[in-house]
């Protein structure tokens, strides 16, 4: 069954849609991301914490290659 909707009616009609749904910016956006705790929140490391992160890396793999040099002698 078609009803006709005329043009006031259908505005509304829009307006009343629009308003029910989120918008695409509103959807993409998360909470977290938001907040102001986002990054206590994460399990993310900040930028600091992976370079120290990566720094700890390069040191303990120089020593594992140090080690594997002497194992091999």
């Amino acid at each position: 069954m078609n009803y006709r909707i005329y043009p006031l009616e259908k505005r509304l009609f829009n307006i009343i849609k629009k308003a029910s749904k989120p918008s695409k910016k509103q959807r993409n956006n998360s909470t977290v991301r938001n907040s102001p705790n986002a990054l206590r929140e994460s399990n993310l490391p900040n930028r600091q914490q992976q370079k120290e992160i990566l720094a700890f890396e390069r040191e303990r793999n120089k020593i594992l290659k140090e080690i594997l040099k002497l194992g091999k002698n």
